[in-house]
């Protein structure tokens, strides 16, 4: 049943040297705190997670225990999120495919024709990536990625001096409790990518160190962007291809960076630009230079905007959203709801 306490409760509580193991079951938390619905004793019980489903509260990823974030899911198993109509997230503990703690058995995993590849790691890896399409992630068949990262370190090393993408076969990417950053070769200062997406993709408790781009549709649940590497950067790039990239519960702070910036929909090496649709909510902003988000699109761009924070935006916190001076003929194609918005100059 539900924990309601208006500041936490145990709902399943180990106390010293008590041992509960957790096989199956619905578990919900619904106080606006995110109750610490299991907990443990000064880390003196011992509470492992084999199964089950918890409602808007992540068994792998919780402030339940010090030092956080915390997972109480036995080796080898991840969580599972999947988004409800009305907006409750269900977290579902699954066995994973793979347990991995090492490049190469990261790699092999990752090779995989599977149609769903579950991947769970122990350490920290390294994943090469190249240019365009090559070295693709999963096989023909493959239609689901998910990687827990057990709130260890991928680092995306790029191998080439062209445009490196971390890629599928069509899959979706899902990233869960991790870092990512990058290492080898970067594409560039002022609109550099230093992670960029050319496939779908969802990151779920993910902290980067390097801004990222988007050539398809992406959601951000509880994401840190905070790039210190380099000057004129936009922590999120979006190719107009037509798709939908949703932020919420995230902070993007490029104050580390000289000039550093928000987020920019951009035409730039598209050849036939179609409309975007970013959806923003309760995410904050320190920047250095232009808006919170700027847009430069023929075709437009529909943004919608729900209690955002960008009041540490440098340059303007007042529009969260400018059109892009080189697009003011297309400002009126810029549709934003939720946000003021202006020409750029």
């Amino acid at each position: 049943h539900p924990a309601t306490s208006a500041d936490h409760q145990d709902m399943i509580y180990a106390g010293s040297a008590g041992i509960i193991n957790i096989y199956g079951g619905l578990f919900s938390a619904r106080n606006a705190e995110g109750a610490w619905l299991l907990n443990e004793k000064d880390n003196s019980g011992v509470l492992t997670v084999y199964g089950g489903t918890f409602v808007n509260w992540d068994p792998a990823n919780n402030v339940s225990e010090s030092p956080a974030p915390h997972s109480f899911l036995a080796e080898g198993y991840v969580s599972v999120a999947e988004v409800q109509d009305n907006g409750d997230v269900w977290y579902t503990v699954v066995e994973a495919d793979v347990v991995v703690n090492s490049d190469a058995d990261f790699e092999t995993a990752l090779s995989s024709n599977e149609e769903t590849i579950i991947v769970s790691l122990t350490g920290d890896v390294t994943y090469d990536v190249a240019a365009w399409d090559n070295d693709a992630m999963g096989g023909e068949a493959t239609k689901t990625i998910l990687i827990d990262g057990g709130n260890n370190t991928i680092t995306f090393n790029q191998t080439n001096s062209d445009w490196n993408n971390i890629t599928t076969n069509g899959a979706k990417l899902i990233i869960n409790n991790a870092k990512i950053t990058n290492a080898g070769h970067n594409n560039g200062p002022w609109n550099r990518h230093d992670l960029n997406f050319a496939c779908e993709v969802e990151m779920n408790n993910v902290v980067s160190d390097k801004a990222m781009a988007f050539k398809a549709g992406a959601t951000l649940n509880n994401v840190t962007i905070a790039d210190a590497n380099t000057s004129d950067t936009y922590a999120i790039w979006i190719q107009p291809n037509g798709q939908t990239v949703t932020l919420d519960n995230c902070t993007i702070d490029m104050l580390g960076a000289t000039d550093g910036r928000g987020i920019k929909i951009d035409e730039q090496y598209v050849s036939a630009p179609e409309k975007v649709t970013l959806n923003v909510s309760n995410t904050t902003f320190k920047t250095e230079e232009k808006s919170a988000i700027l847009v430069k699109c023929v075709a437009g761009a529909e943004v919608n905007v729900e209690n955002i924070d960008i009041t540490g935006v440098a340059a303007d916190n007042t529009n969260a959203v400018w059109v892009d001076e080189a697009s003011a003929a297309y400002a009126d194609l810029v549709v934003v709801n939720g946000a003021s918005v202006k020409v750029e100059g």
